[in-house]
């Protein structure tokens, strides 16, 4: 599953059974949308669910983040960090 409005995919470019469906949380409405958080939260909350892993890239790493990602060959959050500046300008 993702989540997210910006690259919606036309239904008829997957294969091999494999199905696709745009929809929006609100359209459930607030009421149903408050039961489905409810039981969320109760799932993080006994261990059942967990955050997904987040690496951090130095920005001097980006090409080889974006490699990762474009082959889809991470799972997670990946976030580019920058150096402190005092670390940049010891080099100078």
């Amino acid at each position: 599953m993702e989540m997210g409005k910006a690259d919606l995919r036309d239904a008829g470019s997957f294969v091999n059974g494999v199905t696709y469906r745009a929809f929006d949380l609100f359209d459930a409405g607030l009421d149903r949308l408050g039961e489905i958080l409810t039981i969320i939260v109760g799932l993080f909350e006994r261990g059942e669910l967990s955050l997904l892993p987040v690496r951090a890239w130095d920005v001097r790493e980006a090409v080889s983040a974006f490699r990762l990602m474009s082959r889809g060959g991470h799972v997670g959050k990946n976030v580019l960090t920058f150096p402190v500046l005092s670390t940049v300008m010891a080099r100078f």
